[in-house]
């Protein structure tokens, strides 16, 4: 399908010659642009996929550290969400390291921690899969190694998602004081199976 419709968008005007030239070019890759009016015909919901938040913030890919992690919930690992709590404490645990960041200027500071939890079909029939509610809750620590029931039952969460969603994915984007932090994703009801994505950003470095 050609990249280019038969009549450019005004906008086209606004990007780098050399850029557009690059985008503009024929290629059998699968790629192809189209008008906005049929865009807006053929498509509801647009998704903007970025592999770190530097598109959130304008700063750049080497200001941000990223640990990703799958993992799964089943019949020992899915505790339910904080209102469970005799078993909320079994639900997988991850630690994240939010780091002070040497600045003179408080603005550059910003968010420093993104939290993303992606829930991962087992099927290849994604449209098949009911995806749970799901959210995480962020805690702070000292000093502590482990984390059993009575940690939980003393602590109260310093950030967690705000909206327990059935949606594929549940994102947060947090200012916390420097030190380390505990992330626990968890499904709304004990016992439900699923596996999930993880994905930590943490800032390291100022704009």
């Amino acid at each position: 399908m050609l990249k280019h419709a038969h009549k450019l968008s005004q906008l086209w005007g606004s990007v780098n010659p050399e850029e557009r030239t690059k985008l503009l070019q024929n290629k059998d890759d699968g790629e192809f642009w189209m008008s906005m009016e049929d865009f807006c015909k053929s498509f509801a919901n647009v998704d903007i996929c970025c592999q770190s938040p530097v598109f959130l913030d304008g700063s750049s890919e080497d200001s941000w550290e990223t640990a990703r992690y799958e993992g799964r919930w089943d019949e020992k690992t899915a505790g339910g969400s904080m209102e469970n709590k005799k078993s909320f404490w079994m639900n997988p645990q991850y630690r994240v390291k939010v780091p002070a960041i040497e600045t003179d200027d408080a603005e550059a500071q910003g968010l420093n921690l993104l939290v993303s939890l992606m829930q991962k079909p087992n099927s290849r029939h994604r449209r098949l899969v009911k995806n749970h509610h799901i959210g995480f809750s962020v805690f702070a620590l000292k000093d502590q190694k482990t984390f059993p029931a009575p940690f939980f039952s003393s602590s109260a969460p310093v950030a967690q998602s705000k909206i327990r969603s059935n949606t594929r994915e549940v994102m947060e984007f947090w200012r916390l004081k420097p030190g380390h932090y505990l992330v626990v994703p968890f499904t709304q009801k004990p016992n439900e199976t699923g596996s999930f994505v993880l994905t930590l950003h943490s800032k390291i470095k100022p704009h």
